[in-house]
């Protein structure tokens, strides 16, 4: 048996629009729901990702001043470096002057007193001495001379001082 419609077609209608208006309503604030929720999760993204690049160009610029300060840092190691290479260098070519006024020691006879050294790139070294025996300015001279270590050893002058009964003299040693 079937039922009998006793509701009139308008109303049917109606009912039937007033149904299809809901669900076109409902599908409608969905997508505009589904829409407004992908606008604000696409700008929070957005957010993260401007965070995010700002944090790396904050690291970059800090990794820009360490790789500054290390180019200066390196700069002045390269600087110090070529500053002991060259002491190092001019220190083992070279015999210390110091070394060469204090050899001159071993060959000063016993009553052979110095009373000054000096030391000039120009003229060597000058040798001021004193000593009670005339023979020892040349045993001195002739000590310096055989040593081989210097190219040219002279008696410069030679005084006699009567109230000290004693003998004045300068040596220049060439090398």
């Amino acid at each position: 048996m079937r039922e009998l419609n006793l509701i009139p077609y308008e109303i049917k209608q109606r009912r039937e629009a007033n149904r299809k208006r809901k669900i076109y309503s409902a599908v409608t604030i969905t997508f505009i729901a589904i829409l407004a929720a992908g606008l604000i999760s696409l700008k929070f993204v957005a957010t993260i990702y401007q965070y995010k690049v700002l944090s790396l160009q904050y690291e970059i610029n800090n990794k820009k001043k360490v790789n500054t300060e290390a180019d200066a840092l390196d700069s002045q190691i390269n600087i110090y470096t070529a500053y002991n290479n060259k002491v190092k260098e001019l220190t083992s070519e070279k015999i210390m002057i110091s070394d060469r006024i204090n050899a001159t020691k071993q060959y000063f006879p016993k009553d052979v007193v110095a009373n000054s050294i000096n030391y000039s790139d120009k003229n060597g070294i000058v040798l001021t001495a004193e000593t009670t025996d005339y023979n020892s300015i040349g045993i001195l001279a002739a000590n310096l001379q055989l040593s081989n270590k210097y190219k040219s050893v002279r008696i410069a002058n030679i005084n006699f001082n009567k109230d000290k009964n004693k003998y004045t003299f300068t040596v220049n040693v060439a090398y």
